[in-house]
């Protein structure tokens, strides 16, 4: 009988033997399983999403690319260990059903269906060159591997609680951590650079943990909105623009100064304290974002060579809660709200949400920049 083999190590976690291992991409799909009575429905959008990050990686477009374990469970097969070898076998019948990590195996298994098809593409019209490429991509696919945690002896109940406790027991990581952490979105590295090149972004810092940044905090933003405002400002603000990739016609350091110059220019114009959330809506996540999409407008969509002069007429402008200019764009409207110092009831604009700030804001302040002179 035909078996599997792979070199391991031997563990046990509370009665059970388990045993770690690396498993080529290649063979992974061949062994693993999916039983969807202990698993959730499978995300495809999200196993197209790992099946990106595989192909930029063997692409060349990111530096690195990494997966933590998946673990399994051994079913319809017994494991056979040898201790001076640390070489695990598993007959061919039995399979590893997937505890924890069928987005990963799904996202290799696309990734690996890609690469056959180029492959198979430039055989067919005979593209030596393209043949060549594809070939050593496919040997570099087949090369990387994945580290599988094998659980051995679970019963069916048990396979549905170590699913329950693996996916429930976990820290989330906020996108502005995971943004923090990350080395290889252009978005982000511009980001993050321009934290200590902006003087007036210096001062109040971006945080680079929080999730929201309540009233109280005197940061200009969560590194997750901050990021979003660098997309809008070089992208666009549609949905479909936000998400949309780095040019890679642009040139990094051109964008970055066109960055570096709005949010400079525009955080000179604003009071000394605009970072107060009590009194200014200039760092509330919807409003900054909508400032964002003003400026794509301003250099991009009206191409204006004198949008820094424009950007100096709301030297006078009311950034306070009680301006009521968006709701002319159906961005919101004025509510009553008790202030909770004072015990007094206020008037206070609000947004009926993000895109209806994103969309208000930019024709408010054209409004405004644009008004009749006073005679």
């Amino acid at each position: 009988m035909m078996n599997y083999s792979f070199k391991g190590v031997k563990g046990k976690q509370w009665g059970k033997d388990t045993y770690t291992s690396n498993i080529s991409f290649a063979q992974i799909s061949e062994i693993c399983r999916v039983d969807p009575d202990v698993q959730r429905v499978a995300n495809e959008s999200k196993m197209e999403n790992i099946a990106d990050y595989i192909m930029d990686a063997l692409l060349g477009k990111r530096f690195m690319a990494g997966f933590n374990a998946i673990v399994t469970s051994l079913r319809y097969a017994t494991l056979r260990f040898d201790e001076s070898t640390n070489e695990i076998q598993i007959s061919t019948r039995g399979k590893l059903y997937i505890s924890d990590g069928q987005h990963r195996e799904g996202g290799i298994e696309r990734a690996l269906k890609r690469v056959e098809q180029a492959l198979d593409e430039a055989r067919e019209i005979n593209d030596t060159e393209a043949m060549e490429y594809w070939e050593n991509i496919l040997v570099k696919f087949e090369e990387m591997t994945i580290p599988v945690v094998i659980f051995t002896g679970l019963t069916k109940d048990e396979e549905k609680q170590l699913f329950h406790d693996l996916n429930n027991l976990g820290t989330a990581v906020t996108a502005t951590q995971a943004l923090h952490l990350d080395q290889t979105d252009p978005f982000n590295r511009m980001a993050k650079q321009l934290i200590a090149e902006i003087p007036k972004l210096k001062k109040y810092g971006v945080d680079t943990n929080a999730k929201q940044l309540s009233d109280k905090k005197t940061e200009v933003a969560t590194l997750a909105v901050w990021n979003n405002c660098i997309r809008i400002l070089l992208n666009g603000s549609s949905d479909a623009e936000i998400k949309k990739d780095w040019d890679s016609d642009w040139n990094y350091e051109q964008q970055k100064e066109v960055v570096k110059d709005f949010w400079t220019t525009l955080l000179d114009v604003l009071p000394d304290d605009y970072t107060n959330k009590e009194k200014y809506m200039i760092t509330k996540s919807v409003f900054i974002q909508g400032l964002a999409a003003w400026g794509h407008k301003l250099i991009f969509e009206d191409v204006l060579p004198n949008w820094k002069s424009i950007i100096y007429e709301l030297h006078d402008f009311d950034w306070g809660y009680q301006n009521d200019i968006y709701a002319n764009h159906n961005g919101g409207s004025l509510q009553e709200k008790k202030d909770k110092r004072t015990g007094e009831v206020v008037q206070r604009f609000y947004f009926k949400g993000t895109r209806a700030a994103i969309n208000s804001i930019p024709l408010a302040l054209t409004d405004y920049v644009t008004r009749p002179a006073k005679i």
